[in-house]
């Protein structure tokens, strides 16, 4: 589409190991990840090992910025410490 930055699949993975009844969600500074709204953020899903997984659209050529966030229905958040994680897309031709 014109005017639009063109987006590309991306599949994080990260093992984690939490207490019974918390997920893990991404939230940063792109739409995808919820503008660093939490209530925005996205899930990651839980397989075997405690790797965490989840894959979205982002844009190519901008930089991602985020952070994990361990939450639990009940509970206050748990913001990840330390500087933003990032990355920035790219097509393989």
């Amino acid at each position: 589409m014109a005017g639009q930055a063109a987006s590309v699949p991306v599949t994080v993975r990260i093992t984690k190991q939490v207490d019974f009844g918390e997920s893990l969600k991404l939230v940063g500074n792109q739409p995808c990840l919820g503008n660093w709204d939490l209530s925005k953020a996205d899930h990651l899903r839980w397989t075997d090992g405690h790797v965490w997984s989840s894959t979205f659209n982002a844009p190519v050529g901008v930089e991602i910025r985020f952070k994990l966030v361990r939450t639990k229905d009940n509970g206050e958040p748990v913001w990840e410490d330390g500087s933003d994680r990032k990355f920035k897309p790219f097509l393989i031709p």
